[in-house]
């Protein structure tokens, strides 16, 4: 199983690129991924959770929760 989460972080928060004689600043939005795969044993009908916290936003964090069920079709 591979799951991938990209999501856009707010520009109050990007990376300050330029400065401005008037003191504003410039920034360009960051792009957070989260990435998460393993493998699982389950047969058809079972269902599997994965649960986490990334912190790598201190003072931030960020919860996920993932579920899966499985379902096993014929090939025929």
């Amino acid at each position: 199983m591979q799951m991938r989460r990209d999501r856009l972080i707010p520009m109050e928060d990007g990376v300050v690129i330029s400065e401005l004689s008037s003191g504003e600043k410039i920034r360009t939005p960051q792009v957070e991924t989260m990435a998460v795969q393993s493998t699982v044993g389950i047969t058809s009908g079972q269902a599997v959770a994965f649960a986490g916290v990334s912190t790598r936003r201190a003072p931030r964090h960020t919860e996920f929760l993932i579920l899966v069920s499985a379902e096993l079709l014929d090939r025929d």
